[in-house]
């Protein structure tokens, strides 16, 4: 539990820091960053993420590497849905939609860009998730073998 709390204060103050970098008013980047932080604690506790730190075979890193990809499309599920509620015109979705507009993107076209840069955002964090367990395999292997 102590972990979680620890989490939580972490991620409360970067999304509190990223919603006022964005242009939220103290109010909005205070919320913003309680709810991040509650989301993201609540998701430790309830989806365990290192079940014993001791990668010893490739199915060792399949369960680490799933809990991790787990918690992360959950982390990250909760952080839209908390983005898009409480930033308003200042969401991400929104903000990057622009941007293609800008480039010269119909607005359909526009959205469903930003949709893509979002999913494949995503995607690179579970990779890197994943991936971290795999080095943490390799590691505690070498150092078995020493």
């Amino acid at each position: 539990m102590p972990a979680a709390l620890i989490g939580y204060g972490a991620a409360a103050t970067k999304a509190y820091k990223d919603a006022a970098a964005r242009g939220a008013t103290t109010e909005q980047a205070i919320k913003y960053g309680t709810y991040i932080g509650a989301a993201d604690s609540a998701i430790d506790i309830l989806v365990p993420g290192k079940l014993n730190g001791n990668h010893k075979t490739f199915q060792d890193f399949l369960k680490e590497g799933t809990a991790q990809a787990v918690k992360t499309t959950a982390s990250s599920a909760a952080n839209t849905i908390i983005d898009n509620q409480l930033m308003g015109e200042l969401n991400r979705h929104k903000k990057l939609t622009e941007k293609y507009i800008a480039m010269g993107y119909s607005q359909a076209e526009a959205q469903h860009l930003a949709l893509n840069s979002m999913g494949r955002g995503l995607l690179q964090e579970i990779v890197s998730e994943i991936m971290g367990e795999k080095l943490a395999i390799g590691r505690n292997d070498d150092e078995g073998a020493q």
